[in-house]
């Protein structure tokens, strides 16, 4: 009898458990817009919610005192739609037009993570040629149209 009932709440514990871990694996971001709006990066995520349709960042120059100053930005190839991996993630490596005083092609890495309503990541410039500084963003969720 103690032997049912140890096996009983065994496979119920295992019942429990297995749905939880099923859904740990995924971090689905919500469709709409991730901005951070003090570095006016803008994450747009489609509504399949596994590619970004827009991705969009400045190229921000560090001044003689050491402040940083928008000198322009890019928005990813409409191509070029990262696609987001079951744990939330996303990653870019190719090249842009830097839209500053006149247009540049360069070399962008871009990476980020969607996770408790967020998106976090990072851009860098490897061409040395590119003035931009590396930019550690943070997006919040704005809903489907922010713009009302």
């Amino acid at each position: 009898m103690y032997r049912f009932r140890a096996a009983a709440v065994a496979l119920g514990a295992c019942l429990v458990v297995l749905p939880a871990a099923a859904l740990a694996g995924t971090a689905k971001p919500k469709h709409g817009y991730f901005i951070d709006p003090k570095l006016q990066v803008y994450v747009v995520v489609g509504t399949s919610r596994t590619s970004l349709t827009s991705f969009q960042a400045p190229c921000l120059v560090k001044g003689t005192t050491g402040e940083l100053t928008q000198q322009g930005g890019f928005t990813l190839p409409k191509s070029k739609h990262p696609k987001i991996s079951a744990a939330g993630k996303f990653t870019y490596a190719g090249n842009v037009t830097l839209q500053t005083g006149s247009k540049y092609v360069t070399k962008v890495n871009v990476s980020g993570t969607f996770a408790n309503g967020k998106v976090t990541g990072v851009v860098t410039f490897p061409d040395s040629k590119v003035l931009c500084a590396p930019v550690k963003y943070t997006g919040t969720y704005y809903g489907v149209n922010p713009q009302g």
